[in-house]
């Protein structure tokens, strides 16, 4: 379910973004907010985990697409875009795969869920804080 909405958040807001009406910062807005409700959701109640799963896969497709939107905005050319993406990707992945050892550790150190859900709701103000301010730059 987690991957089937994620096409929806990639494919779903291209659509919406399309027609001009909204902003980039409003498509970092409707990522962001969905990875803040997903790491949030599961932390506090999850027992709806179906509602947070839902959140989830929208906000991780559509985050791509922002993410890669922003980089093509924001570059000059073809050589800043290389550059710009190189930086994202290289950063983001490095991110991505630490991650759940990390996560999985704490867990092991303190044997709770809700430290680890805190630390993903950081990490997710962060993404909140560089997307809104890679969404202002952008031409």
């Amino acid at each position: 379910m987690f991957q089937i909405l994620g096409l929806l958040g990639c494919f779903g807001l291209p659509i919406v973004a399309s027609n001009g009406r909204f902003s980039n910062r409003f498509m970092v807005f409707v990522v962001t907010i969905s990875w803040i409700l997903t790491a949030a959701g599961y932390w506090l109640a999850p027992f709806q985990w179906i509602i947070w799963t839902i959140f989830g896969g929208i906000g991780s497709g559509g985050g791509f697409t922002v993410i890669f939107s922003l980089v093509m905005k924001y570059a000059r050319d073809m050589d800043e875009n290389r550059s710009i993406s190189t930086m994202v990707q290289s950063i983001g992945y490095m991110v991505a795969s630490v991650s759940p050892f990390v996560i999985g550790y704490v867990h092991e150190l303190t044997g709770q869920w809700g430290i680890c859900m805190a630390i993903l709701s950081a990490a997710v103000i962060v993404m909140i804080l560089c997307g809104i301010g890679a969404a202002g730059r952008t031409r």
